[in-house]
């Protein structure tokens, strides 16, 4: 019996938390279509307290137990600093367009899915890859593809359409291959793609930061450090016997259809009118950026999908994702509202001010030291599996990156890209456990054949920041 009422009281509580999430989720598109003169921060304070509170009581688990850490830390800064707690209130709600793209990002997938967009790019590559490092090339370059538009969802669907390239080798050797670029391909998609949370709300709070020049930094970095990963494993695999002697077989090359080359042509094109549509409406309308990637994923993925003429795919998507989906992001929405209420209450109680004093003392003999210690704190804390959009939204709002002589563009860059780096090393992250769940392997295994990957970030990110805030200070 107790069992019983235990499941019912767990139902109604996840139909409460998906109710308020929607109510959230939805009053904050109205009102950035609306544009009110005033916005409604009574409305989403509200609202996030109330889903913090039912969250806390359906979550368990460490997520809870770190929500709850950073709600009481709040809570005893504002008592501190003499606040009274029925003002409280006013301190949730910040993070509510974090949130918002959180909920609506899956929605891209959607049309990638119903056209089976995957499926071509496997047609097109079929039989014309046969060593170990253009195999590598193929599989973490198509999955960064997708995961500019569909986030960890390419990592399913680009392992589904094209893990059989590799089994020709060894178990090990395809099992690295395997490990390193779908895990890999993922993560340096998510340093420049809007579609990611990451960067969004590292523009978001930091508005100064310049969008154009943190795509452009992004993209360009993440292309480098792809083909750099590719070179790797071309040395790899001619020190491994195994990766020499036994060379994929080769499939006779067959004539591609002019509808496979289509279908990839309309896939690469929607992903640059989507930057491209995020500069305009942010430069043209002056909207935030993180708004303007929230209206563009709406628009863009119901029309394309509309446009594939499959309604009842379309509706059973919809509905996954607006249910299933949105719970399955519970413990990052608690997470997010009571980090952002206790960022908000260390604002407010002017510890930041002692901060910024001590970052501007320091900076002056040991700028360059800072820098590598703000880049290893967010590479260690996507190791300890926190959420990158997570760290990073703890460093744009406790670093003050002004003090530095840094420019708003290079701390943007640095926190979102060093934020990602760590997870493919880390046994506690989605994107590892998702791979270890596809391959049926320990998480842990993943991790370890990416740890140096993690390095290699960590000592990029350090000494590109380094050298562009010495040629470029702000």
């Amino acid at each position: 019996m107790n069992r019983v009422d235990s499941n019912g009281l767990q139902r109604w509580l996840e139909r409460m938390l998906l109710l308020l999430i929607h109510f959230m989720a939805w009053g904050y598109v109205a009102q950035i279509v609306m544009r009110p003169v005033e916005e409604w921060p009574f409305y989403f304070a509200a609202i996030s307290a109330l889903i913090l509170a039912l969250a806390l009581l359906c979550t368990r688990g460490w997520f809870r137990a770190i929500s709850a850490a950073f709600l009481f830390a709040g809570m005893v800064i504002l008592w501190r600093n003499h606040v009274p707690m029925t003002d409280a209130w006013r301190f949730f709600g910040s993070t509510t367009n974090i949130l918002t793209l959180l909920i609506f990002a899956p929605f891209f997938a959607i049309p990638i899915t119903l056209g089976a967009y995957h499926r071509s790019a496997l047609l097109i590559v079929r039989g014309k890859v046969h060593q170990p490092h253009s195999i590598y090339f193929v599989l973490s370059a198509f999955t960064y593809l997708l995961a500019t538009l569909m986030n960890v969802a390419a990592i399913v669907a680009s392992f589904t359409t094209l893990h059989h390239l590799s089994r020709s080798y060894p178990k090990d050797v395809a099992e690295t291959i395997n490990f390193r670029a779908f895990a890999r391909g993922h993560s340096l998609a998510m340093i420049w793609s809007p579609v990611g949370a990451g960067l969004g709300v590292a523009l978001a709070r930091v508005p100064e930061a310049d969008p154009g020049t943190v795509l452009a930094m992004g993209f360009g970095f993440s292309i480098f450090m792809l083909l750099l990963d590719t070179w790797f494993i071309k040395g790899w695999s001619r020190r491994h016997a195994a990766a020499v002697d036994l060379p994929t077989s080769a499939a006779r090359p067959q004539r591609i259809a002019v509808s496979h080359w289509q279908h990839m042509g309309v896939f690469c094109g929607v992903i640059v009118l989507f930057v491209f549509g995020v500069i305009v409406l942010h430069e043209w309308w002056a909207m935030p950026v993180i708004d303007a990637v929230i209206v563009l994923i709406l628009g863009v993925s119901l029309i394309w999908a509309l446009c594939l003429k499959k309604p009842k795919r379309l509706w059973k998507e919809l509905k996954t994702k607006s249910t299933k989906g949105v719970l399955g992001l519970l413990p990052q929405i608690m997470l997010f509202i009571s980090v952002g209420f206790f960022t908000q209450a260390l604002t407010v109680s002017g510890a930041m001010e002692s901060l910024v004093q001590w970052v501007t003392y320091w900076s002056a003999s040991f700028g360059w030291l800072l820098i590598i210690l703000i880049v290893l704190l967010a590479v260690v804390s996507s190791q300890m599996g926190l959420f990158p959009a997570l760290i990073i939204m703890l460093l744009t709002d406790l670093v003050p990156y002004d003090a530095m002589h840094l420019r708003p563009e290079w701390f943007v860059f640095a926190v979102t890209a060093a934020s990602v780096g760590g997870v493919p090393a880390s046994p506690l992250t989605i994107n590892v456990n998702l791979v270890a769940s596809l391959m049926r392997v320990d998480p842990l295994q993943v991790s370890r054949s990416n740890l140096y990957f993690a390095g290699i970030i960590l000592s990029s990110v350090s000494l590109l920041t380094i050298g562009l805030s010495l040629l470029f200070p702000a």
